[in-house]
Order: C-alpha cells, then structure tokens, then sequence
C-alpha cells in the first residue's frame, strides 16, 4: 500500500475516534459546567453553548493560519 493512502487512513481513524469520543461528551457538558458553580439554568445553557461552540469557534479562526503555514512550510518537491 502507499505511503499516502496509509496516513489518509490512519487519519481517518484517528478523527472517527475523536468525533465518537466528543459526540459521547456533549451530553454531560451542562453536569460538568454545573460541578464549576454555575447553577442558574440559563446560564448553565448559555455556558454549555459556549464550551460546546469553542473548538469550531478556534478552527474556524485558525483554518487560514494552518493554510498559510502549510503553503510557507509544507511538503516541497525535490527536482
């Protein structure tokens, strides 16, 4: 097999398992955020969206800085 298909692969698996992972932690988020102190219901839903929101909030922000460096740094051929 080749080497790219091996890494598209494994990065296949890797994200699959972090998405099943997180969709399992989304349903006790508002326990967790209540464990923090917060306990005013609206509060704990406005808190939970936020935490919720937070890692696409960051990669939607970030995509482009990742896309700069990849062009500036990324693989190069060699002639």
């Amino acid at each position: 097999m080749e080497v790219w298909k091996k890494n598209l692969y494994s990065i296949w698996v890797s994200q699959f398992v972090a998405m099943v992972g997180m969709s399992m932690v989304v349903p006790f988020l508002p326990f967790y955020i209540r464990e923090l102190g917060v306990i005013n219901p609206d509060e704990l839903e406005h808190w939970s969206g936020i935490v919720f929101s937070g890692p696409f909030i960051l990669s939607f922000l970030l995509t482009p800085v990742w896309g700069v460096l990849g062009d500036r740094f990324g693989k190069r051929k060699w002639c």
